[in-house]
């Protein structure tokens, strides 16, 4: 459900913005997180319901002010260089 893996990536994203710089979750952990904010950033340009836009809206906002890309340097290194390849 696009919905409901936007509000979770809107949730994951307040845990990245209240615990920088150090996140609560381990290298894979932070790789899978970034699969779900960048399918959102995908969602995008796709039609989706206006909720889902909204959510998907804040992560990005989210995204650019807490500077969570930076945050795949956290990742282990195969995890890190497979999540940029991805993408």
């Amino acid at each position: 459900n696009s919905s409901l893996q936007a509000h979770v990536a809107r949730c994951f994203m307040e845990i990245l913005r209240i615990t920088a710089p150090h996140p609560p979750f381990g290298g894979v952990e932070l790789a899978q997180i970034f699969r779900l904010i960048i399918a959102q950033f995908q969602l995008l340009t796709e039609e989706t319901p206006a909720d889902s836009v909204e959510h998907q809206l804040y992560v990005l906002d989210l995204c650019a002010e807490v500077k969570a890309p930076l945050l795949i340097f956290k990742c282990e290194a195969q995890t890190a260089q497979a999540l940029l390849q991805e993408t």
